[in-house]
């Protein structure tokens, strides 16, 4: 049955032309005056011989009924055809010429014939699936043919892997859409064959209305989105997975720019130089086969906010691409908080050569120190070797630590491993900076024959641990008891092997034994009390990668590393020698021990401890991965003795993977290079610049302000410590001026409080938490309302009186006097800042750097919080103004005061050989010595900084920095020109 459209489009006549044999409009027959039987494209052939229209490739279909006979159907309107078809039910067949002057259907005959074939599917319900199209030599026009999706003979062949819901129904139907397009004329000629009156398709296709909705929304999760279609579409044919795919369509292309994705990647970050909402700037990397890196780091963010950066970590991750990069974040600290400063992505090979990972994080932290002149005082990492010879390498001055848990972790999970012995230990250098202290037969098993081993019983119980100190001097509390030996057959026995174990011992008067009440040596810290719990972790032979080639498993079966009743308090101990300071006052001692002196004792405390227990395996562990003076310096604390880092662990880092993985990845499995690059630079850093702004306390102050996450982890420190019960009020000293207390646990805080600290002062009001900030100098802590009980209140400091370098990073130190009559306005410009800029670590001017933590102060001379302060200042010239009178005066005193001290140290120099007590100890007692030994340290700091003052005007309270200041105002360096 043919059905064809009963209303004829009269608005322009059609003629029919002879060598085509198409009716065409008659405007193609105007030949000047006159018309012409042939169209205007015939008429420009070379031979006008009426010929049949040629398809240039073969054709499948069978298309026996010529279209010839189909020209003389009547021309209808696009919406009368499909209002026609619509209304027959089961058309299988029908052919109309439709007019397509009033539709917008694309430049192309495929477009067109596209719109087409949709508009019948939505008429008929038959689905059509593009097959090809075929275009005429002779006529401008093209035969655009599509198939039934149900016609069983063009229905892929199914695979193996078929989908368990198996394929749809098809049938022998041999339906087939022809429409063929004319080029110079808006019209085509639709013909439709379909023989059997089948099940319609059930067709999942995205409305396009739903589909611009999801595009415009492709940021919803996909919940989200399904959630409000359903609204529209309580039945909907399409997917769930339909709307996520087109959702990640869109998204894929904010950050797809090449197939290749580190060429993508690179894009993303040329783009992102001035496009972005933070500007980036690529870091130079090396070029080594095998591996593949990209580098950059946020100029905006460290301009913001490198100000105040004195303490960088440096972490990397895993599993954040599906192509095995390993993430690499560079955190500075800001406010207590990290702040990410850089990225590094690095791909390396499984078995990659020694060395080179190191050279690209070198790389990448050079790019800060040469482009920005970072110069932190601390740096923080794990355990990762490339990671700390890169930071010892790149900031040689700084003090590297190594984080607190990973230290803990590391040590714990290796006294748990059982059959692995440690590697080698060499006594001879043990023995060459401690002496006869340490026993030479003190050492692992497998490093001496059997018959020159000593024999030394290994406790199976744990033993109490006693301290007892001399003067200051660890006593050892359980010397071991003469051990005589007989050499029998070539071994070497002991004579009484049955003897008991040592035994606890302490006959010393006036020795101090520590109550198990407030035990110094233990962390009672709970953010760490899981890493002291020992149960069902004991391991054979542990992960091999944690150990070198030498420290094969043991073949003795009897062999034990560490009896595991052994292991908390080795842990603790260390614990104890990781958190001690000089800063931190020893317990019940009035000061801190140096630097060395806490070396010294935590080697003879954790070998002493091991001796008396027969713990060889462990000591020698401990010696060559922790106490030997290499290792030593990466995370004893106590080496950079006069400033003290405010971070100790590398947990800023992991909380920045945490919120990455949590925020930002939780619905990407395994995304690309360039889509990581795309979100750490438009997700990532925009966020962590919002946060780190609003942690300053100049940020919103017409308003309350929440506490940042470091006053709230201070807050609920100090609340729980200000409910802790003290059993000797009177047994230790609490020093509010410096924030210190001798009772031991202070150091083990990450916050360096204690309960008797807290308890010393009067209760605070709530907005000191808002306004508390950590400093690395004595105090800790310095606000007015940290008094004593029963003392008012004190004043509030200015922002000059500190230094950034001490830990005075807040541009407002909380007096709110300053927020009325006007004086705010300077409190929020940026011009408040100008006196603590140069005080930057990052400046483009090297002499604006602040001194390293190994500025070069004598032992003798008093270090305050101005000690330290990272303050520059260039020598002062004179200009002419003062009196010159005045100034010759001053000249002539000076010259005096040559020729006194010359005499002074001839006389005594001519003194010495008589060593006179009585005198001599008189001259040492005066002032004269002092006075001339500060000023000669103190002109000698002053020449070897090349004219750099540690501060440029002394805080009020501090005698030392005030002498250094009277001392250096206005010297003219001399060494400046050698």
């Amino acid at each position: 049955m043919d059905s064809t459209a009963a209303s004829q489009d009269s608005t322009e006549d059609l003629q029919w032309c002879t060598g085509c044999s198409m009716r065409k409009p008659l405007s193609l027959f105007k030949k000047g005056a006159s018309t012409a039987k042939t169209c205007a494209g015939c008429r420009g052939r070379p031979s006008q011989v009426k010929k049949k229209p040629k398809i240039t490739s073969n054709s499948t279909v069978d298309d026996n009924d010529p279209a010839d006979s189909l020209l003389d159907l009547p021309l209808v309107s696009f919406s009368d055809f499909i209002r026609t078809i619509e209304s027959v039910q089961g058309i299988h067949s029908f052919a109309a010429q439709v007019s397509l002057k009033e539709e917008q259907l694309g430049n192309t005959s495929r477009a067109k014939a596209d719109h087409i074939a949709s508009s019948v599917w939505n008429a008929t319900g038959l689905r059509f699936i593009y097959h090809k199209t075929y275009s005429h030599r002779n006529t401008p026009s093209a035969n655009v043919v599509y198939h039934c999706a149900q016609q069983a003979k063009r229905q892929h062949k199914s695979t193996a892997s078929a989908r368990d819901k198996g394929q749809m129904h098809t049938f022998d139907c041999k339906g087939w859409l022809r429409i063929t397009v004319f080029d110079d004329a808006k019209s085509a000629l639709v013909r439709l064959q379909h023989e059997d009156d089948h099940i319609l398709y059930d067709g999942s296709d995205v409305p396009s209305n739903v589909k611009d909705y999801v595009e415009k929304n492709f940021k919803m999760s996909t919940n989200a989105l399904w959630s409000e279609i359903l609204q529209s579409y309580p039945n909907p044919l399409f997917k769930r997975r339909s709307i996520a795919s087109i959702a990640a369509d869109v998204r894929r292309s904010q950050w797809c720019r090449d197939p290749d994705e580190l060429k993508s990647a690179r894009i993303i970050l040329e783009e992102s130089k001035a496009h972005s909402l933070w500007s980036i700037c690529e870091a130079n990397l090396p070029t080594v086969d095998g591996y593949s890196g990209i580098a950059f780091s946020l100029p905006d963010v460290l301009q913001r906010f490198g100000g105040t950066v004195r303490e960088v970590s440096l972490d990397s991750a895993w599993n954040t691409n599906g192509s095995r990069y390993e993430l690499y974040a560079l955190l500075g600290e800001v406010y207590g908080s990290g702040c990410p400063l850089g990225f590094l992505l690095l791909q390396s090979p499984q078995k990659g050569d020694a060395g080179v990972k190191e050279d690209y994080i070198l790389c990448f932290l050079e790019h800060f120190k040469t482009k920005y002149a970072l110069d932190p005082l601390f740096t923080l990492s794990d355990k990762d070797l490339s990671e700390i010879n890169a930071f010892l390498k790149a900031f040689p001055s700084s003090k590297h630590q190594l984080c607190f848990w990973h230290c803990l972790r590391a040590v714990k999970q290796r006294l748990s491993i059982l059959r692995r012995p440690p590697k080698f230990y060499d006594v001879t250098k043990t023995r060459n900076e401690f002496g006869d202290e340490i026993d030479k037969n003190f050492v692992p098993v497998g490093q001496v024959n059997e018959a020159d081993r000593v024999d030394f019983p290994m406790v199976e119980q744990a033993l109490p641990r006693v301290t007892v100190r001399l003067q200051g001097v660890l006593q050892n509390t359980a010397p071991p008891k003469p051990r005589l030996v007989i050499r029998i057959n070539g071994l070497t026995r002991d004579i009484n092997p049955d003897s008991e174990n040592p035994t606890v011992e302490s006959g010393y008067e006036s020795a101090e034994i520590q109550d198990n009440d407030e035990e110094d040596g233990y962390c009672q810290d709970p953010d760490y009390s899981a890493l002291f719990d020992f149960n069902n972790t004991d391991d054979e032979y542990g992960p091999d990668w944690m150990f070198d080639e030498s420290e094969k498993p043991s073949k003795d079966p009897l062999y034990v590393f560490c009896p595991a009743p052994h292991r908390k308090q080795l842990l603790h101990l260390f614990t104890r020698h990781f958190c001690q300071h000089p800063l931190f006052p020893e317990r019940l001692e009035e000061d801190g021990w140096t630097a060395d002196q806490i070396r010294r004792n935590a080697v003879i405390e954790m070998y002493r401890f091991c001796y008396q227990r027969g713990l060889r395996e462990v000591w020698g562990y401990m010696w060559t991965s922790w106490y030997s003076p290499k290792m030593w310096k990466l995370w004893a604390r106590s080496t950079q003795a006069n400033l003290l880092s405010r971070l100790r662990t590398t947990m800023n880092v992991e909380n920045f993977w945490k919120q990455l993985k949590h925020d930002n990845l939780h619905h990407i499995l395994h995304p690309r290079l360039d889509q990581l690059v795309w979100i750490l630079i438009n997700e990532v850093v925009p966020t962590y610049g919002v946060r780190i702004q609003e942690l300053k306390m100049t940020m919103r102050l017409g308003t309350s302000r929440s506490l940042s996450p470091f006053q709230k982890s201070f807050k609920k420190d100090w609340n729980t410590l200000s409910k802790q019960k003290i059993p000797s009020p009177n047994k230790y000293t609490t020093h509010i001026h410096t924030w210190t207390c001798n009772c031991g646990q202070q150091k083990y805080n990450a916050h360096c409080l204690c309960k008797h600290l807290v308890q010393a002062v009067s209760a605070p009001l709530p907005i000191f938490f808002q306004q508390v900030i950590q400093r690395r100098v004595h105090p800790f802590y310095r606000h007015p309302m940290l008094v004593p009980k029963g003392h008012e209140y004190g004043q509030y400091t200015k922002v000059e009186d500190g230094s950034i370098t001490e830990g005075d990073d807040q541009d407002w130190t909380g007096d709110v006097s300053q927020l009325s009559g006007g004086a705010w306005r300077e409190i929020v410009s940026d011009a408040s800042l100008g006196k603590r800029r140069h005080s930057s670590a990052f400046s483009n001017e090297a002499s604006t750097r602040p001194p390293s933590p190994e500025y070069n102060v004598p032992a003798d001379v008093e270090l305050t919080s101005d000690a330290f302060s990272g303050r520059s200042s260039s020598p002062i010239d004179y200009d002419g103004s003062d009196n010159e009178q005045e100034l010759e005066k001053y000249v002539g005193s000076a010259e005096d005061m040559i020729q006194n001290l010359r005499r002074a140290a001839d006389l005594i120099e001519a003194q010495l050989p008589y060593r006179n007590f009585p005198w001599l100890k008189a001259l040492n007692d005066g002032k004269l010595g002092k006075e001339a030994h500060h000023f000669v340290a103190d002109i000698a700091g002053f020449e070897d900084s090349h004219g750099v003052r540690p501060t440029t005007w002394a805080s009020s309270s501090s005698k030392a920095a005030k002498r250094v200041e009277r001392n250096t105002l206005g010297y003219q360096v001399q060494r400046m020109n050698e």
